[in-house]
């Protein structure tokens, strides 16, 4: 898949319900769709993507050369790189605690509902043992605060790579793709080695965006399932729901 087509997603095919209630004289709307939150963070994804692409664009020769680089339009370049780096890492875990609370908001209103119980915890589980080496190493000790400002029993190289990190000096170029990398570089302190659970993932922009493409695709296809599962619902358990929540059922549109 060429990476530019990342985080694009057919929300608009996701079955979605609209059910109107009432109670006590007042009306409600309940929708039962995906999370927009979802939806709007991948667009903002795009963006980012795009700018990557475009700013690759107007330095396509960045990527031979010297380590650490002297030409300008390279020591330019790594900031921003490392800007749209840390900004995926940070918007995808604020996303993660938000996508896994509404999720299972709606898994458990769904086993509420009807009679043919689903619970995805073999695919919650997946999603985080795939997305923890990201949030335990780039946001909790990087980006969201560093292992160097807030050291929780961390070594001293640890929290001094920790800062090259974010200030995008313990960067260098892969060797098969290119492109900068984040996490090859260790900065050591003394003769302090690194502990093996203090590592951290070794990762391009373009990697990041193919690791969370695949993590969200996956994402989607979760939250396709069970809106298909509500979308089977007969009105009459929906009926027999919500008037044992005290409402009464005016109508139900599905799409």
């Amino acid at each position: 898949m060429n990476y530019k087509d990342h985080f694009v997603f057919n929300f608009k095919d996701l079955k979605s319900i609209s059910i109107w209630i009432k109670k006590k004289g007042s009306k409600f709307i309940k929708h039962i769709q995906h999370s927009a939150s979802f939806e709007d963070t991948m667009t903002l994804f795009q963006q980012i993507l795009q700018y990557h692409i475009e700013d690759s664009k107007k330095n396509n020769n960045i990527q031979a050369g010297e380590w650490p680089p002297k030409d300008f339009r390279v020591i330019n370049f790594i900031p921003r790189e490392g800007w749209r780096f840390g900004s995926l890492i940070v918007w995808s875990t604020t996303l993660e605690y938000i996508i896994k609370k509404d999720f299972k908001a709606k898994q458990d209103l769904y086993n509420k509902i009807s009679s043919k119980k689903k619970r995805f915890n073999k695919e919650m589980r997946n999603r985080e043992k795939e997305f923890k080496p990201i949030e335990k190493s780039y946001r909790h000790k990087v980006y969201g605060h560093s292992a160097y400002g807030q050291s929780r029993n961390d070594s001293k190289t640890f929290q001094a790579t920790s800062l090259n990190i974010f200030t995008n000096r313990a960067t260098s170029f892969n060797k098969d793709s290119g492109d900068i990398q984040y996490g090859s570089q260790i900065i050591r302190v003394g003769d302090e080695e690194i502990r093996a659970d203090e590592k951290f993932p070794i990762l391009t922009f373009k990697k990041l965006c193919e690791n969370l493409h695949d993590h969200y695709l996956e994402w989607f296809k979760m939250y396709s399932e069970l809106l298909e599962r509500f979308y089977g619902i007969a009105e009459s358990e929906y009926k027999d729901y919500f008037e044992n929540e005290g409402y009464s059922i005016d109508s139900i549109s599905k799409r």
